[in-house]
């Protein structure tokens, strides 16, 4: 079926539903999930535990020992028959609420356009009609017709790996020499509008018209702290707010995020190879390659708290005016 026909179908359209359409929806279709067995009460899991031929055996056993006056025997088999119970449907009786509980901390988030933004759902909350948004890594929430394909998310992924296996080469001697500042912060700052058009990205003031220390590879100090702080924001609306200062021999610019921050045991964490969070599609690398390239420039890359919240990224580079 065509994408226009399945438009017409679902009576919706690319630039996705209203919040009204969507609770209309919901109502209509049901939560998006697979219809789930009804949780078993207590009682029942206790009469489950006498489902067994070998209990069967048991209590005929002891009625048997009873009418031919073996009442001691009788009472005794009863007694292990109970306490069997009682032991196998608490045991029971917790998997079970470890079971729902487990479900609760699996479900999974969508990324849906309603309203004319992006929003962060909850998967069961999708409804016939959304626009949902899929990047590499993504759980697919539902059943979905794929309406746009962008390439921009691989070419990403493949710059940075190439830019690593390059800072892998160079790690024993790099080579730096004095790079204008401005254009790896101004390029990078307009190739994230354009791959994250949901997102919000502020350049306070004038890049400080300097060179500093380093090679070709500094814009990819900057796409991935970008990258990163949209990615790993967490915010419906994501603003990202770009600064710069230059002191006595370096400069500082400052990467702030409007997300939900990183606590203080996991700032140094975060730029360790292959670190990444349960539910991330990065590569895993891209925060260890701005280190790695900042410290061979002789400068120095480190996170503080945002106000109200969020985190700062700050990268202190030296100049070579």
């Amino acid at each position: 079926m065509s994408h226009d026909a399945v438009s017409e179908k679902l009576d919706a359209s690319a630039d996705g539903l209203t919040s009204a359409e969507a609770t209309q929806r919901r109502e209509e279709y049901g939560l998006n999930r697979l219809p789930r067995a009804k949780p078993r009460t207590w009682w029942k899991i206790g009469l489950d535990q006498f489902q067994n031929p070998l209990i069967y055996i048991l209590a005929i056993a002891a009625t048997v020992s009873v009418a031919i006056g073996e009442v001691t025997d009788g009472v005794f088999i009863v007694a292990v028959l109970l306490l069997n119970a009682i032991i196998g449907g608490a045991q029971e009786w917790q998997a079970e609420r470890s079971s729902q509980a487990l479900q609760q901390l699996l479900r999974t988030r969508a990324t849906v356009f309603r309203d004319g933004e992006t929003r962060e759902i909850d998967s069961e909350d999708v409804v016939p009609g959304d626009v949902v948004l899929l990047e590499s890594g993504y759980r697919v929430p539902a059943d979905v017709r794929r309406v746009r394909t962008s390439a921009k998310n691989v070419v990403e992924i493949t710059e940075t790996a190439r830019d690593y296996m390059r800072t892998l080469a160079s790690e024993d001697d790099p080579t730096v020499a004095p790079t204008p500042l401005p254009p790896a912060i101004e390029s990078e700052i307009e190739r994230r509008r354009e791959l994250f058009p949901y997102a919000e990205f502020r350049l306070e003031g004038q890049v400080p018209d300097v060179t500093v220390t380093a090679n070709e590879m500094l814009g990819t100090v900057f796409r991935n702290l970008l990258n990163n702080a949209v990615q790993h924001n967490g915010s419906a609306d994501p603003v990202v707010t770009v600064s710069c200062a230059a002191t006595d021999g370096y400069v500082v610019v400052r990467i702030a995020d409007n997300g939900s921050g990183i606590p203080d045991g996991q700032k140094d964490a975060v730029f360790r190879k292959g670190r990444k969070g349960a539910d991330s599609f990065g590569s895993g690398i891209g925060l260890y390659l701005v280190r790695q390239l900042v410290e061979q420039y002789g400068g120095a890359v480190d996170i503080e708290d945002n106000e109200p919240e969020g985190s700062v990224f700050r990268v202190r580079l030296p100049t070579a005016d």
